[in-house]
Parts: C-alpha cells; structure tokens; sequence
C-alpha cells in the first residue's frame, strides 16, 4: 500500500516554481557551518580527509567523518519562496530512524536580521529504491508562515549521510543577503557517541545540538561518531587545534571493557586541556532512566562508567581546571515519561533530544557567558 496515494500529506513534493535561480552550497554570500573547509576541500565532510586513511583511528570513525551532522547553511532571502535540490552520497537504511532523519534536509527561518527560527520544512528522498533516489528535491513558501517579506535562512544537512551536492533555489531577480552572525561565533565542539551523532532524531534540526545552537546562537562543530567514539589522542588532538568557544564531551562505552575505558577517559580528557589551557569543557555521562531497568547489566556498566567520568572530573579539579564541568546524564530525561524518551532503550527520540538540550543549555550559557 503506498500511503501517499491516501493521504496527500505524505506526497513527496515536487518542485512547481518555474522562475527559479538556482545556487550552489559553495556560492557567496551563503556561509557553510560545522563542516571542515567546504570550500576550499569542494568536501561536505566533518572532519579533514587525512583522517580518513589514519589507521590510529578506528574504521567506524573513518566511515562515518563524511556524514553531515551539524552542517548548517545560512543565508537571508527576499525571495517569496525556497527551492532546495539535494544529492546525498549514498543509499541509508535505519531500524529505528526515520529517512527524514539520517537522510532529510530541514529548513528554519527567522526575520531577516534576527535569529528566532522557526521549523518549515524537510525535505526527504522519494523511496531509496534506486540510485537516483539518491537525488531529490522539495520546495517551501514563505508566506505559508509569517508574512514577512525577508527571511534568515537555516538548511540543516543529514545526519547520518553525505551530501555530494545541495543547490538553494530562489525567485530569479530576487537575492541571497549574508546571514545574521552568531552571537557566539567561535564554535562549541561537541564529541561523542551515537547520541552526539543524532540517532534517533527524526529530523536534523531536532538532534541536541541543533537545539542548543538555535536557543543559544551559537556555532557548533558535532563530532559524534555512532558507535565509534574511541577516545583516540589523535581525536584529542584535532579539537584541540581549533578555535572553539566550548568543549562538550560524551563519551561512554564503545568498543572497550570499563577498564579501558578508564585507561582512555582522563587521558583524552587531560589531552584536550593541554591543547585549549583556557577553554571551558564540560564533561558528561550519558543520558539514562534511573526509574528503569534497574536489573540490566548495561545499565549497571554505565553506573560504572559514570563513576570513571566523575573520577576524571575530581583529578581535574584536583589538579586545578577551574573551567571543567560535569554533567550526570542519569536526570536528563527528567522523571515523567522517562520510557517515552527512547526508540531503543538507548537512543532517544525527538522528546528525549529536548529534554536533553533543556538540562545542557543552563550550563553551556554559563560557560560561554563567563569567557566573554
């Protein structure tokens, strides 16, 4: 049964517009956030592609640095409408994600000049039956939401795919303006596991990140990695080499027993101090159910690798880091509904995303506000 021939709601659309000029990601004035050196790389990728071929880093990594999650394009508009045409990397299939999620596209807009975003649209492939589902298009106007005459734009990229190519189609004799800058244009960095990665968001603009970012303007670079946030020095290393405003680190259990798991913690921990002495970092455990599988082995194993965290933070402190925080991840899915948070058990979905960035935002506020 195809839905869509039910409930037109669940219509890919098509793009009707026929004056419409078309520009592509890398085009002046539109500005590409979270991603390393689109530009000058002709790459949407995460990180540079040296890594890639690092055998010091684990495979799942390697494989995962051309996902665009985080990967932000922003411009302002006076055109009536929004023309979007993608082209990710590779057919994607999930057990528990939607495709609006590892492989969509979303759009927010906020009045020309502001950053009070709203959600409008996500672009999706047709079906991923065939390699051309590989590109797919969709289109919005902006007068189905407010009636002002000029729009900041914001494309959220997928988050769990890459994209060889996006193009921004706008009315033909309108024109695409910079974007309004962040208020905190050095990036936070966020590294970490699936959870830092986006699975399960339904959608980009709804993985904690993204929240965090739009609620508090700031740039941000998302290097999670599912599955394969191994704590390597050489990670260590790469974050340490940028600008950046803040350091968020979520790292558990991946592909280590809990002992290595505190051989690795302080170590990539002490790493990322030593490379940024005075940026803040806040350290935290991954987001649990206290009121749920009490009994379960894995859960008692992050009871375990929560105490490694808190040792980490203790001897940071100790040793004098006055700008370390530390977050327990057990209350982040806050006590009503906690079973609601999750598709897995592990993984949250859109509610447990929220109520995520709800408990990160106070803190991370703070830490940018006090190295203002």
């Amino acid at each position: 049964m195809d839905i869509s021939k039910i409930d037109p709601n669940f219509r890919i659309e098509t793009i009707s517009e026929q004056d419409i000029c078309y520009y592509r990601y890398d085009e002046a004035p539109i500005e590409i956030n979270g991603l390393y050196d689109p530009i000058g790389t002709g790459k949407l990728w995460r990180m540079p592609e040296a890594y890639v071929d690092n055998p010091a880093l684990n495979e799942g990594m390697r494989q995962l640095i051309h996902n665009t999650t985080g990967g932000r394009l922003r411009f302002a508009t006076d055109s009536p409408y929004l023309a979007i045409m993608v082209e990710v990397s590779e057919l994607t299939q999930s057990v528990c994600m939607p495709i609006s999620g590892h492989s969509g596209v979303d759009v927010y807009i906020a009045d020309r000049g502001t950053s009070n975003y709203q959600y409008i649209k996500t672009v999706v492939p047709a079906c991923y039956q065939e390699d051309s589902d590989r590109f797919f298009t969709g289109s919005t106007t902006f007068s189905h939401f407010d009636s002002y005459e000029q729009h900041d734009v914001m494309v959220n990229l997928p988050l769990y795919n890459g994209v060889n190519n996006i193009c921004i189609g706008i009315k033909e004799g309108c024109s695409l303006f910079a974007p309004v800058p962040y208020r905190y244009q050095k990036p936070v960095c966020f590294y970490g596991d699936s959870i830092t990665h986006g699975g399960c968001a339904s959608r980009p603009g709804n993985n904690f990140p993204n929240h965090i970012s739009r609620w508090l303007n700031c740039d941000f670079i998302n290097l999670g990695f599912s599955g394969s946030a191994a704590g390597e020095l050489e990670v260590a290393d790469y974050i340490g080499s940028l600008a950046l405003s803040a350091i968020i680190m979520n790292v558990e259990l991946q592909k280590y027993d809990i002992e290595e798991f505190r051989q690795k913690h302080y170590p990539f921990y002490a790493r990322l101090r030593q490379n940024q002495p005075n940026t803040p970092i806040l350290i935290m455990s991954r987001a649990g159910f206290p009121r749920l599988r009490k009994n379960d082995p894995q859960q008692r194993d992050f009871v375990l690798t929560n105490r490694i965290i808190m040792e980490t933070c203790t001897r940071g402190w100790a040793e004098g880091d006055e700008n370390l925080y530390y977050l327990d991840g057990a209350g982040m899915f806050d006590n009503e509904d906690q079973d609601a948070c999750t598709v897995d058990h592990t993984h949250p979905n859109d509610l447990g995303f929220y109520r995520m960035a709800q408990h990160i935002r106070p803190i991370l506020y703070n830490m940018l506000e006090n190295i203002k």
